[in-house]
């Protein structure tokens, strides 16, 4: 699987404090290097989701 450079303003889990999944986050050019398609662990539902995957609990990356 390869690794993509996402904006953290997207409404999605690789971008959500939330969510523990293997990712880099680069705070100068507030983008996240991470595979969207691996899983990681949500901390607010307690399951396995993509980091593509969404919900109305979004905790932004700061």
């Amino acid at each position: 699987m390869s690794q993509d450079l996402k904006p953290i303003a997207a409404r999605r889990c690789y971008a959500c404090i939330q969510w523990e999944g293997v990712r880099s986050y680069d705070r100068g050019t507030q983008m996240v290097k991470v595979d969207v398609g691996r899983e990681g662990k949500c901390l607010v539902h307690r399951t396995m989701v993509k980091g593509s995957h969404f919900c109305d609990q979004f905790f932004q990356l700061k």
